[in-house]
């Protein structure tokens, strides 16, 4: 009879340990789960920023390409106006000196 009693009190042992192990791993398996959940979510955020910045990037970009295209046509029509003005005061000069000689020869 005590071998009875002894075997079935190891019999009992032995399952308390089984459920601790088995909650023991319930309990992994839950904080697995909520750690797959919280990275999701914040991968999800994290997706969400990256191409709200990666279009801001996009609109930055084509308004500097916007931007250095007008500055380079700027930068022409200045030329050409520097250009139209020297040779406006090339003319002003050659006429003024050409002017003086035939003035002089009136007199």
């Amino acid at each position: 009879m005590s071998s009875i009693t002894n075997s079935i009190q190891r019999d009992w042992a032995n399952r308390e340990i089984i459920e601790i192990v088995q909650l023991k791993i319930l309990d992994i398996v839950q904080a697995v789960n909520h750690f797959d959940q919280t990275v999701r979510v914040k991968l999800s955020t994290f997706h969400e920023k990256l191409t709200k910045l990666e279009r801001s990037l996009q609109i930055c970009e084509s308004s500097l390409d916007v931007s250095s295209t007008a500055l380079k046509m700027l930068q022409k029509q200045e030329a050409k106006q520097l250009k139209a003005e020297q040779q406006q005061q090339q003319q002003l000069s050659f006429i003024e000196e050409g002017g003086s000689e035939e003035g002089e020869e009136y007199k």
